[in-house]
């Protein structure tokens, strides 16, 4: 530890990947991605010749640059509880992008939340909503994030309801000389 003085102290902590508590959720092939180690870590696992199936966890934008990436030499399922991928765009369009996945021979599961995860074996099965069990090696989860702001809570900085740093419009903080962006 160390201390630091400063005029003014400005807090940038970023977003943690959303780990809702989903049983099975802490088996050691269930990955997020937030970091580089995050990623070595992803690299690791797909380089083991072993893994040859992954499920993608989510079809917003980084669960499907994930699923583009991965899809290179492995079997990528995408599961998506909504109707659609990407659903900040309407609907004929994610219809255009969910036909070009399929075209790839990547499998999509719309409209069909995860319930569980369930190890048997070597295999790691994600079980749906639907009674569908999807067996794979992986699972990436791109279900979205919530605002860090631990350090900022500790501090006692105001927090706005969805957790995030409360700031006003010169992006100050409840706490004199700390600003927050981001």
């Amino acid at each position: 530890e160390t201390t630091e003085s400063y005029d003014a102290l400005v807090l940038s902590p970023g977003a943690s990947p959303i780990r809702p508590p989903i049983p099975g959720i802490d088996d050691s092939s269930i990955y997020t991605l937030r970091s580089v180690s995050d990623i070595d870590t992803i690299k690791t696992k797909i380089d083991n010749p072993a893994t040859k199936r992954i499920a993608v966890i989510g079809g917003g934008f980084i669960g499907l640059e994930m699923a583009e990436n991965l899809h290179r030499g492995m079997k990528v399922s995408i599961i998506e509880a909504v109707d659609q991928v990407m659903n900040v765009i309407d609907y004929d369009m994610a219809a255009i992008v969910q036909a070009e996945i399929r075209s790839k021979g990547v499998a999509l599961y719309l409209k069909d939340g995860v319930k569980a995860f369930e190890r048997r074996g070597a295999d790691l099965v994600v079980c749906l909503q639907s009674g569908k069990e999807i067996a794979c090696d992986a699972v990436i989860l791109s279900i979205g994030v919530r605002p860090d702001t631990k350090l900022a809570k500790d501090c006692g900085i105001e927090l706005a309801p969805n957790g995030a740093i409360k700031v006003n419009e010169y992006f100050a903080t409840s706490q004199n000389g700390i600003y927050a962006i981001g």
